[in-house]
């Protein structure tokens, strides 16, 4: 009987000491979880800072260029269209022969030309189908006797297509020109924001990008062949001017740094099984570790209580 109660008395002895060693293991894996996955998290999103500042600066650059070289071409056609003015006064017979005429139009490298009246009105065209108005930006230059201007557009295809009008020397009115050229498109598309991206990996398997705000696609992807295609990502979650979110992306759980540059979405995306890389192998040693550390209390106790129940 008295052997019994002293068995009872040593077993709770066992817990009293195992408990308190599980809790205290229990809270150093949290505040080693915790602690090192925001170091890891904040790390995350300057690295992310930082490319998205590149990526920003890039594009203010390659907007600046772009629209540099944009002027260059226009300017280049406008010097061609007013070339042709003092050819078409100096050959008035031009316009009634159609060989001369076309002659003229593929050596300045035009693929419409069009001749308009004091009012407004085209008179001739090298286009069958070319309307009868012309666009409503030149019509403060048929009263003018040195006018050249050229404005440009940009069509469905995303073709650029620069258009040029000049006064005319031997009347009133205007001389129109069209000029679509497939290789300066391949040029103005090399310079666009498609491939700001490209250069601006993030770590070893993130993304950087940039979202169009209107249209929800890509205008720029370090993957080139996602550009044109829908964001995954609803633009709705970015609601302000810089944060971040968490996001199942590309079959990933990311976290998504992100900034609103004026009508676009700067995107850094991060897959969370690389932000949190460390946190995730320290964590596993120690929980490791106090498994070992626990088995070895118990074993040791287990082991000090058969020692004291035989004495």
């Amino acid at each position: 009987m008295g052997k019994g109660n002293i068995f009872n008395m040593k077993k709770p002895h066992l817990y009293n000491i195992l408990i308190p060693s599980i809790v205290v293991s229990a809270v150093l894996i949290f505040i080693s979880w915790y602690s090192i996955g925001v170091i890891e998290k904040n790390s995350a999103k300057e690295i992310a800072d930082t490319r998205i500042n590149q990526i920003i600066s890039k594009l203010d650059k390659t907007t600046v260029e772009f629209n540099d070289l944009k002027q260059q071409i226009a300017d280049e056609y406008e010097s061609k269209a007013k070339t042709f003015s003092v050819i078409l006064y100096q050959t008035p017979r031009a316009l009634s022969e159609d060989m001369a005429i076309e002659e003229l139009r593929l050596a300045i490298g035009a693929d419409v030309i069009s001749v308009t009246d004091e009012y407004g009105n085209i008179t001739f065209s090298t286009a069958d189908d070319e309307n009868n108005n012309i666009n409503n930006e030149f019509e403060d230059g048929l009263d003018k006797k040195s006018y050249a201007k050229t404005i440009i557009e940009l069509d469905d295809n995303g073709t650029y297509i620069f258009k040029s009008a000049v006064s005319r020397r031997d009347s009133d009115g205007l001389i129109l020109f069209t000029f679509i050229d497939s290789s300066l498109n391949d040029i103005l598309s090399y310079s666009s924001i498609a491939s700001v991206t490209t250069n601006y990996p993030l770590l070893q398997s993130g993304i950087t990008a940039i979202v169009d705000i209107n249209s929800t696609n890509f205008i720029s992807h370090t993957t080139q062949a996602l550009v044109n295609t829908q964001c995954p990502v609803p633009v709705e979650r970015f609601d302000k001017e810089t944060g971040n979110i968490s996001y199942r992306i590309y079959g990933h759980s990311s976290l998504i740094r992100y900034r609103v540059y004026n009508d676009k979405v700067i995107l850094g995306i991060l897959p969370k099984t690389e932000v949190f890389k460390l946190r995730n192998t320290t964590t596993k040693w120690l929980i490791l570790a106090c498994i070992i550390i626990n088995v070895s209390v118990l074993l040791s106790i287990r082991q000090y209580t058969i020692i004291r129940k035989e004495n």
